[in-house]
């Protein structure tokens, strides 16, 4: 018996490029490959109480040596690479060259066939039922039994394809395959008038309330300031709050209004109504009524007199609705 630790060596007898390895091995021997103990190479010398066969050149390694290994058919002896070359079992017994494995099938093992033991770390790369070649073959399985990527953007295809059948049209919904009728009698019932409600569901629909709110501070300069805008259609304003913060007001002011920029400004807060001896701690001023704000009309808030004492910011909410649906106040 000869032991080879080249490397190279090692790697073609493992991928099966010396399938005659007394001819094609350095030295014409029939090599034991020792590479750390993952894989060694021999000769079927007899098949005694088959399923079991013997190696005697692997018959010089202490008893239960190789159980666990896996042996590996390299070449049959026949020289037409029939079965069981390419084949794999579990070693499960080993005792000076005798080895105990399953049956190959369906041709048994045979003298002079070539083997390679292989350690199961390195037996798990080929191996059918744990290993990588078993995970290759599951995916395989998987690929055949769908569906597919394929077969699954048909699928969506023919779903989408048959949406505009299912929907129909006001008073006319059709019964697509596969769609039960009551769906079909709801899909019918959906008429224009229906669809017309959803349209009150929109905070900006016609005649639907709505709320805006800004801030503004009277610690400014007497001047007049922007507090909101008309925005894409008119809006009726029904009342607009300004809620004072806490704290005496101070300074020069001497009172704020509230009105339009309209040319007859619309009046919200008079100049009674926003007078100073109004404008107390936590104080409410406010307005209820009616008025027109078209696109692009400003409610705009004036201080009279000079600034606050120091910071002293308002909250202004007005309510309203929208004359056609979509307009807001900004």
């Amino acid at each position: 018996m000869t032991i080879y630790r080249d490397k190279e060596v090692a790697r073609r007898i493992l991928l099966g490029e010396y399938p005659h390895a007394e001819t094609h091995s350095p030295g014409g021997v029939d090599p034991v490959i020792l590479d750390y103990g993952l894989s060694f190479y021999g000769t079927v010398s007899g098949v005694v109480g088959a399923p079991k066969f013997q190696c005697s050149d692997l018959a010089d390694f202490d008893a239960d040596f190789f159980d666990g290994y896996w042996a590996y058919v390299v070449w049959d002896v026949g020289g037409a690479a029939a079965q069981p070359q390419g084949q794999m079992l579990e070693c499960t017994g080993y005792a000076a060259g005798d080895f105990t494995v399953a049956a190959f099938a369906p041709n048994i093992i045979a003298i002079g066939d070539k083997v390679l033991l292989l350690h199961p770390s390195i037996a798990a790369l080929i191996n059918t039922t744990y290993g990588l070649a078993a995970l290759q073959i599951l995916l395989a399985a998987i690929t055949a039994a769908g569906p597919t990527n394929v077969q699954m953007e048909a699928a969506r295809d023919a779903i989408i394809a048959a949406i505009p059948a299912m929907v129909g049209t006001d008073g006319a919904a059709t019964v697509a395959d596969g769609w039960d009728a009551a769906l079909a009698t709801i899909l019918d019932n959906f008429s224009a008038a229906r669809i017309g409600y959803l349209d009150n569901l929109s905070t900006t629909a016609s005649g639907k309330s709505q709320i805006a709110a800004t801030t503004i501070d009277l610690f400014q300069a007497a001047n007049t300031y922007d507090l909101l805008t008309g925005t894409d259609q008119a809006v009726i304003l029904e009342s607009l709050n300004i809620k004072l913060p806490a704290g005496a007001i101070g300074g020069t002011i001497t009172g704020i209004t509230i009105q339009t920029d309209d040319a007859t400004p619309g009046v919200i807060i008079d100049g009674n109504a926003g007078a100073l001896a109004n404008l107390l701690t936590e104080a409410d001023l406010y307005w209820t009524a009616s008025m027109y704000i078209t696109v692009g009309t400003k409610i705009r808030l004036t201080i009279v007199g000079g600034p606050a004492g120091a910071g002293y910011v308002c909250n202004v909410t007005a309510k309203y609705r929208s004359v056609v649906a979509g307009g807001t106040l900004a």
